[in-house]
């Protein structure tokens, strides 16, 4: 469901074009459902319950810390590349200006249509 956003209304969008906001202002983690929640709390509690046997120094539970700790570093670090690039994308847009060009032949309205749209039934 869009809502046509009033061009005198300073709002979020039109302060920031290209953010996707949602339209639920009541709605506080849009997209995630509570299976996807629940799936993560049932890893880390699995996480949380080899910590222990890593600090007493089992290998098998060291071999699955390290091997977490690792692919979460990984992750972070393209995280935080990805923010750097976006970053940079979005101030060399805004001092180029807008990357859309306009074309010659385009009219500022829309041509008449010869058939009319028919009403949904």
């Amino acid at each position: 469901m869009h809502r046509i956003i009033d061009p005198d209304r300073r709002d979020v969008r039109s302060l920031f074009p290209g953010f996707l906001v949602c339209d639920n202002r009541i709605m506080l983690i849009p997209r995630f459902s509570l299976r996807g929640l629940l799936i993560i709390i049932g890893v880390c509690g699995g996480i949380f319950a080899v910590l222990p046997f890593a600090v007493q120094g089992e290998a098998w539970a060291l071999a699955i810390t390290i091997t977490f700790v690792s692919a979460l570093s990984v992750a972070l670090a393209f995280a935080a590349l990805y923010l750097v690039t976006w970053f940079v994308g979005l101030v060399v847009s805004g001092v180029r200006g807008s990357n859309v060009p306009e074309s010659p032949f385009a009219e500022h309205t829309p041509p008449p249509q010869i058939i009319e749209p028919e009403e949904p039934v």
